[in-house]
């Protein structure tokens, strides 16, 4: 059988004027053999950092980062990984 890994996440926003700044904090683990994890991924966890200015209620510019850590696929270099984001938004 497949046995589901414990999961749960944790978020802060804080809105300050036309700043939001914002804290995310996810894990998995003691995943055994699930369909959505592979076996060799037993723990995994997930902290991000953001900011985001509103120039107006329709465009904002959001800035972000993020680190992976723990059991990734198994191969040596991608076990811990960064992720950066600077995104421009428009709603319409």
């Amino acid at each position: 059988g497949h046995d589901y890994p414990d999961q749960y996440s944790a978020g802060l926003t804080v809105p300050m004027g036309a700043v939001t700044f914002g804290l995310t904090y996810a894990s998995v683990d003691k995943a055994k053999s699930t369909y959505a994890l592979a076996p060799n991924r037993i723990e995994r966890t997930f902290t991000g950092a953001g900011v985001q200015y509103d120039f107006s209620k329709m465009t904002n510019l959001n800035v972000s980062y993020g680190t992976f850590t723990g059991s990734g696929n198994g191969v040596a270099n991608n076990d811990y990984s960064d992720e950066y984001r600077i995104r421009l938004l428009k709603k319409f």
